[in-house]
């Protein structure tokens, strides 16, 4: 395997080191992926033990009054985060490639929630501003305001 999506990973401390750690550019999503792919890069391999058992919250560690929140942060940051990783490790026009059509599908998904229910429009638009946050180069910036 190239990468995995997974909520458990374990490797040796001297490895993860070597490897780069964690790329800091990238604040949510993709994030394992780009360790892995450089894991791949690397000519190591990545094992899968199907007999291992865990459980991912996805998301459920935080108050539910956050849910909404939490939401539109991962919108942003998936779009950001996925045209950084393809530029990252390819060019930016694969990149663009990659990305575009979950670009339009969510200003799609935009302009008719816009109409019908404003809160799920607004994380279809934060999903194209972090698509146009990555095209223009700018930091993975969008924090969702937790009041």
């Amino acid at each position: 395997m190239d990468w995995v999506n997974g909520n458990l990973f374990i490797m040796k401390k001297d490895l993860f080191y070597n490897l780069g750690q964690f790329d800091e550019n990238i604040f949510l999503n993709f994030d394992e992926r780009d360790l892995q792919k450089r894991i791949f890069d690397s000519e190591l391999e990545i094992l899968i033990n199907f007999n291992a058992k865990s459980s991912h919250l996805e998301g459920k560690s935080a108050d539910p009054k956050f849910s909404y929140q939490m939401k539109c942060e991962a919108a942003w940051h998936f779009a950001w985060s996925k045209f950084y990783f393809y530029k990252k490790y390819y060019n930016f026009y694969y990149s663009f490639i990659k990305s575009f059509p979950d670009f339009i599908i969510n200003f799609l998904k935009f302009l008719i929630f816009y109409f019908l229910n404003k809160s799920k429009a607004k994380i279809f638009f934060l999903s194209t501003e972090g698509f146009f946050y990555a095209v223009f180069n700018k930091p993975a910036s969008y924090r969702a305001e937790i009041i």
